[in-house]
């Protein structure tokens, strides 16, 4: 990502902080996450900005929700129990100021950019 996507995305994003609240867990098989409805404005942001990128190339569908990933294909029994102890812990509040913009390399996740959300 250059600097021209970066100012992009700088332009585009909503004007923060933003408060967000992990309230519960949801659970699909071995996946175990925790929606963050707070920030779907900063994803869709991010979607009009960049229309070409489609989120998890379209596996669901064109606006997934936002969400915090707890556990990803586990055993039908870890993840309940996963589950379980996730929603014994919520909720938490926060306040987001800042994306962090990365970039998936073969040498895995790397840090590209910070932008603050200012007012």
């Amino acid at each position: 990502m250059g600097e021209p996507e970066l100012h992009r995305l700088r332009a585009a994003l909503p004007p923060g902080p933003l408060p967000v609240t992990l309230a519960a867990p949801e659970r699909t098989a071995g996946f175990v996450g925790v929606p963050v409805p707070g920030l779907n404005r900063v994803a869709d942001a991010v979607r009009t900005a960049f229309p070409a990128q489609v989120p998890y190339g379209g596996r669901f569908g064109p606006r997934p929700p936002v969400h915090v990933t707890v556990a990803l294909d586990a055993p039908p029994r870890a993840a309940a129990a996963i589950c379980r102890r996730t929603a014994a812990e919520l909720p938490i509040t926060a306040v987001v100021d800042t994306v962090h913009v990365v970039g998936l390399t073969r040498t895995g996740w790397q840090a590209l950019a910070e932008l603050p959300l200012l007012r």
